[in-house]
């Protein structure tokens, strides 16, 4: 369980700082400013692909974590032009 609960913090402080929250342009123009900022977080990808087969493994047991994700998801799918929100959905 601890490590689903590293990811799923590892991914809150990620796309919860200001540079993610930015509402995207019609033209991303802001892109760049993403890549670099996102670049500074070198185990994102990993986290991202593993982060589900942890939650899975948890079964019952990670009940908490999940609520807490669906949670980021929902807080985040309310600025729904942000690069947070695009990113993830």
């Amino acid at each position: 369980m601890e490590i689903a609960i590293i990811y799923y913090r590892y991914l809150r402080v990620t796309f919860i700082i200001a540079i993610p929250q930015m509402e995207a342009d019609p033209g991303f123009l802001q892109a760049e400013r993403l890549v670099k900022y996102f670049s500074g977080y070198r185990l994102l990808l990993y986290v991202l692909v593993n982060f589900r087969k942890h939650l899975d493994y948890l079964e019952s047991n990670g009940k908490e974590i999940r609520l807490e994700f669906e949670n980021l998801i929902t807080d985040l799918s309310k600025r729904r032009n942000s690069y947070a929100c695009l990113l993830l959905w």
